[in-house]
């Protein structure tokens, strides 16, 4: 019997040294120690390694701004709130506050149990000043989880993922964006406009950030700014289809048939004769190509740099001629063992020197 207990035992130690094999080579790279500071205000405290006290106090200023936005509609009060500021992306990526890889397309990240935030600088204020009000939506959320006695963290899965982001863009860049006009006059156009239940159960198909948006502008342009917080807290408590019962004395599938009717009168009106310009497609010659973006014409517009998976295994700076339609250069060869994690096309597009002979772009 001993003798069992012993081969057993050395078996789970078998098992979970293989396991942890498998994830050998996905750790985070990390290239420098940060030399973090706190700086505190009244509901802040900001960890940061920031050699600029003039940046730092309009970062606090943004913060305690935004806090007094978002507390007049939750009215929930979350002092000493922990944001760990890094000095740009590549330092962001780095970071050990929260597991996983940190993407190219990851603005900034809260945490749920101790409603912290992690978010990089960048180079404009004004995306800084949208990821902070963006992120401390989320503060404010999880707060009303944590702090409500008949709500938890877990009541979260009773609200969509379109509701929670989508208020979070809506907070913080208003009730219009370009983007997400954007977005729905593309689904004006093709016919498109998800129910609210296609929202729900399709977030993969039906962008929540942009669609999320577009209903919370919707919402609050019948029912006023007021009506958000009652709306999250009855959802995260008894699920949408009850909330919207409750609230709006409606069924959920009319309040759908409104918000759809919403989109299709808005955004309908600047679709001119219901055919806008199309272009073509000149460079998708292979069929494992899914990525040609970024497109940038040069000042005499002969040429075009875009960033493409030509190549399959790698993501270069093409450059094509427009008059015969085939690839001319590849800027990326050059610089192929540098030091290069991505390319930062969405923050920034490149840019052609005004003789057309030279290309910039910014990378991370």
């Amino acid at each position: 019997m001993k003798g069992f207990k012993i081969i057993f035992l050395i078996v789970i130690i078998s098992l979970s040294q293989s396991v942890a094999a498998q994830y050998f080579g996905e750790n985070k790279v990390c290239y420098e120690k940060f030399d973090f500071t706190i700086s505190s205000s009244p509901h802040f405290d900001i960890y940061n390694y920031l050699d600029n006290d003039k940046l730092l106090l309009s970062l606090n200023k943004q913060m305690e701004n935004w806090y007094i936005r978002h507390y007049s509609i939750f009215g929930e009060n979350t002092n000493n709130n922990a944001i760990i500021i890094y000095n740009n992306k590549p330092d962001f990526k780095q970071t050990n506050v929260i597991s996983g890889l940190i993407g190219v397309g990851t603005g900034g990240v809260t945490e749920g149990f101790r409603k912290r935030i992690i978010m990089p600088l960048f180079t404009s204020n004004k995306e800084v000043n949208h990821v902070i009000g963006h992120e401390l939506v989320h503060v404010f959320q999880y707060n009303m989880m944590k702090e409500s006695d008949s709500l938890s963290l877990k009541s979260l899965q009773n609200t969509p993922l379109w509701m929670v982001e989508g208020l979070a863009e809506y907070m913080s860049l208003g009730s219009t964006h370009n983007k997400t006009a954007m977005w729905m006059r593309d689904a004006v156009y093709h016919n498109d406009i998800p129910s609210i239940k296609d929202m729900t159960r399709r977030p993969n198909e039906y962008f929540p950030y942009r669609y999320g948006h577009a209903f919370w502008a919707f919402l609050t342009g019948m029912y006023g700014d007021r009506i958000i917080q009652p709306f999250f807290y009855n959802t995260a408590c008894y699920g949408m289809k009850k909330s919207v019962k409750n609230l709006f004395h409606i069924s959920l599938d009319s309040l759908s048939c409104l918000w759809q009717s919403s989109i299709e009168e808005g955004f309908g009106k600047y679709i001119i004769n219901n055919s806008p310009p199309v272009g073509k497609q000149p460079f998708n010659k292979n069929r494992l190509e899914n990525i040609n973006i970024l497109p940038v014409l040069s000042p005499n517009g002969k040429k075009l740099a875009f960033l493409s998976n030509k190549n399959v295994i790698s993501i270069d700076v093409l450059i094509a001629d427009l008059e015969s339609g085939e690839i001319s250069n590849e800027l990326t060869k050059p610089v192929t063992k540098a030091h290069i994690d991505d390319y930062n096309f969405i923050e920034s597009a490149g840019s052609w020197s005004p003789d057309g002979k030279k290309y910039v772009m910014t990378s991370i």
